[in-house]
């Protein structure tokens, strides 16, 4: 938790397959979860489902490669400034 406050005002956005079995999704919505709970209102995640997508039969690991077809996350990174 200490990590997570130390960001806490950093905008962040998470992507995740749903069906990763490298890294299982739960850990990037507990990781969500708990930004909330620090007021971070500039938190975001998308989930992809990668079996009904363009991606499938691409491991399911690969959800930067959705993240980076996804306008609205897209548009959300390039707004950011420091």
């Amino acid at each position: 938790m200490d990590r997570l406050k130390a960001i806490s005002s950093t905008p962040v956005y998470l992507i995740h397959a749903a069906g990763d079995v490298v890294n299982p999704v739960s850990n990037s919505l507990d990781i969500y979860e708990k930004m909330i709970e620090l007021g971070n209102a500039n938190t975001h995640m998308s989930i992809y489902d990668l079996t009904d997508s363009e991606m499938q039969g691409l491991h399911s690991h690969l959800s930067w490669v959705a993240g980076l077809h996804d306008k609205a996350m897209m548009d959300w990174l390039f707004s950011q400034s420091k």
